[in-house]
């Protein structure tokens, strides 16, 4: 792991896949997070690289080659959340529900971070890289990296 402090997960649960780590196209599965915050070390962050302090939870979904097949996030505004209170330490509970993309068979491996700031100027706070393998069974059905969806139709 690494990034510059002030959070980090504490627990990391998928549920909806089949032993071992086996996804099924088409169906979700949950990612629920446990987030620890410490506010006053985000504060002191936030203030260093003159950011906002909206905070970012992000999955991303690597396959074999290191290739990024999917990057989702969660943005809270303003990070202190109702039923939070601006204290040293306070935990997030956070859930996930992704529909397992048509992507082909093999490994992919997920990814976990923290960051605060807008999109397009992020400060990492906490990245765990690679720490979770899941499997797409082998079906025949993809010659690619995934399938699209699509609708054809015969014009004439």
């Amino acid at each position: 792991s690494w990034g510059l402090g002030g959070s980090y997960i504490k627990n990391i649960s998928i549920i909806g896949v089949k032993p071992p780590n086996i996804l099924v196209r088409g169906c979700p599965f949950y990612v629920k997070l446990k987030i620890h915050l410490d506010h006053n070390k985000i504060d002191e962050i936030s203030r260093e690289n003159c950011v906002s302090d909206s905070f970012f939870v992000g999955i991303r979904c690597d396959n074999q080659r290191g290739i990024t097949v999917f990057d989702i996030f969660h943005e809270m505004r303003n990070y202190i959340v109702e039923n939070l209170t601006k204290n040293d330490n306070s935990v997030i509970d956070l859930q996930f529900e992704v529909k397992t993309p048509e992507l082909c068979q093999g490994n992919y491996f997920l990814s976990f971070g923290i960051a605060i700031g807008r999109v397009n100027q992020v400060v990492p706070l906490y990245s765990c890289d690679d720490i979770c393998e899941i499997k797409i069974e082998d079906d025949n059905r993809i010659l690619g990296l995934m399938i699209p969806e699509y609708k054809s139709e015969r014009l004439n």
